[in-house]
């Protein structure tokens, strides 16, 4: 028996680490005129925000099909293994409802279950990260739903984006934009909470922004993980991490770029900060 870890391409982990973990990947569709990319494979972050920064493209995105977690799980379910499937928060993507549907229909007599993570990008990573390790070691699917049920609600996920165009033309913050609207030059900062988002705050300048960031990062207790993202600006994500080394050991942050499906509701520019809060280290 063996339990199989599936997650989709928000959770914005190396593909390097997800491979040495044995973690299937479905990636999410970034529609770009007529042609539809798959996230992170047919298009880079990189070459992304190239083109985002260029001003030539409106990206849309969307989630992957029933059909293609179908075919993930009619591959790696054998009789009498378990599949932990687990994706971005439910209100943000319509990525679980795919998984859940398939999950249903599938043909496949292993176990199957679905989990809304709550959360969005590295927070999703930490989780993917924590269950990989422990399926690779041999646990099984009641040990990670365990964990994930005491977990999810220790994870906390920050951003600011340098405009909330991005945010409000896909549809994912119209109430933020009665609490930013009427200021001009602002940075808000947004968190992703109970798998929504919600304002935080605001502040005038970047270098505030980042200041702000780092005040979220130490006002965390007891964290067991920490990570940045950024789009287009890991000048900034690496100044971020070195100066939350003060609260977290500085070679445990994780930086990584926003993948381009993520880059597409968020914009360039953008800074995120991801904790796994709540534990003793």
């Amino acid at each position: 028996m063996a339990l199989h870890i599936v997650t989709d391409s928000t959770c914005d982990l190396p593909k390097s680490l997800l491979s040495e973990l044995g973690v299937t990947v479905l990636p999410c569709n970034l529609h770009i005129g007529d042609k539809t990319l798959l996230d992170g494979i047919d298009i880079t972050s990189a070459e992304f925000y190239q083109r985002l920064m260029q001003g030539n493209v409106t990206p849309k995105t969307s989630q992957p099909s029933v059909g293609a977690f179908l075919d993930v799980y009619n591959k790696i379910g054998r009789p009498g293994d378990e599949i932990l499937s687990l994706h971005i928060s439910a209100k943000l993507s319509g990525t679980y409802n795919s998984a859940f549907q398939a999950a249903k229909e599938v043909q496949t007599k292993a176990k199957i279950e679905v989990v809304d993570t709550l959360t969005v990008s590295l927070g999703l990573g930490f989780l993917v990260r924590e269950v990989g390790k422990l399926a690779k070691q041999g646990g099984t699917l009641k040990q990670a739903t365990d964990f994930l049920s005491r977990e999810i609600p220790n994870i906390g996920c920050y951003c600011s984006v340098d405009t909330l165009d991005y945010l409000v033309r896909g549809g994912r913050a119209s109430r933020l934009q009665g609490f930013f609207g009427s200021l001009l030059d602002v940075k808000p900062i947004i968190s992703v909470r109970e798998g929504e988002v919600h304002p935080v705050g605001r502040v005038r300048t970047r270098k505030r922004m980042l200041a702000r960031m780092v005040e979220l990062g130490g006002e965390a207790k007891g964290l067991r993980a920490l990570g940045v993202m950024h789009s287009a600006c890991a000048d900034e994500a690496a100044q971020l991490a070195d100066s939350l080394a003060q609260y977290f050991p500085r070679k445990e942050i994780m930086i990584c770029e926003f993948t381009p499906v993520m880059g597409a509701h968020l914009g360039p520019k953008a800074v995120g900060l991801a904790m796994w809060k709540g534990a003793s280290r």
